[in-house]
């Protein structure tokens, strides 16, 4: 018989608690721009309220919300469980739907895995 690895993405995560001012002091805020990921991306109609963007990427990873004071930009950001490897998730609307998914992680695999979770996530 087959053995078959169900993948649970929110367990890869440790949530932290995170302030906009310490985002760009720390270093979290070194992250951005470094293995950075970025994915253009259309919303549902269902997906383009701001408590949905946040539910759906909460989900889809066990990450924090980040407070940024942009109606137009969410953040998140976490630890991986085993390594203690930070990441930054930003989601930033746009017109009509349109957005930007920019995942900036120490580890470029971690980050692109996690790319396709929250793509999936918000395009679902």
């Amino acid at each position: 018989s087959c053995c078959q690895l169900v993948r649970r993405p929110q367990q890869l995560w440790a949530l932290i608690s995170v302030t906009q001012h310490k985002l760009q002091t720390s270093s979290c805020g070194q992250l951005m721009g470094m293995n950075e990921i970025t994915e253009k991306l259309t919303l549902d109609t269902k997906c383009r309220n701001e408590h949905v963007i946040v539910q759906r990427v909460t989900t889809a990873a066990n990450l924090s919300r980040v407070p940024c004071g942009s109606d137009q930009e969410c953040r998140f950001a976490g630890r991986t469980v085993t390594s203690g490897s930070l990441v930054l998730v930003t989601v930033a609307t746009r017109e009509e739907g349109a957005a930007q998914l920019t995942v900036n992680c120490e580890k470029m695999v971690i980050g692109t895995m996690l790319v396709k979770d929250i793509l999936l996530a918000l395009t679902q």
